[in-house]
């Protein structure tokens, strides 16, 4: 649905060529040019400062309800635009945009009360040997995971 919104509302239709498709799922996605509305779609999103992840669960929805109507519709026909399908050319958006958002993950900051695994592993055997201390129980050394 929020691509219906952008489309009725943002996109710029000055480069299409003969009538837009009406505004139903219908209509957009048995458009020919669904695939290029859904890149126009992500680059208007990324000019809006969208994060990638946002960005890529938006096309994975896309992809699946192409992926519905496809199956459920013996009508539809998956046409294909330089030598890819519909279906290729959103699973390529999808695909890129999931690799992007993995990229933000890897750089972005971390918060200061973020501990890596190894040092958790020694804070948990350490809260065990006070632990057992406490109790006055005898001190079992568990072997550390490394």
């Amino acid at each position: 649905l929020r691509v219906l919104g952008w489309m009725k509302t943002h996109r710029d239709r000055r480069d299409d060529h003969g009538d837009p498709p009406p505004l139903t799922m219908k209509g957009v996605i048995g458009s020919a040019d669904f695939a290029r509305y859904v890149e126009e779609y992500v680059e208007w999103l990324q000019a809006r400062e969208v994060k990638f992840s946002s960005i890529a669960n938006y096309t994975n929805s896309l992809v699946s309800l192409l992926t519905y109507v496809m199956s459920s519709d013996e009508k539809y026909e998956v046409t294909g635009e330089s030598g890819f399908t519909i279906y290729e050319q959103l699973c390529n958006i999808r695909r890129q945009a999931h690799s992007a958002a993995q990229q933000d993950r890897m750089y972005r900051r971390r918060d200061p009360n973020w501990i890596d695994w190894p040092r958790c592993q020694e804070i948990r055997m350490d809260a065990i040997d006070k632990y057992e201390k406490a109790k006055g129980a005898p001190v079992k050394r568990m072997k550390k995971l490394q």
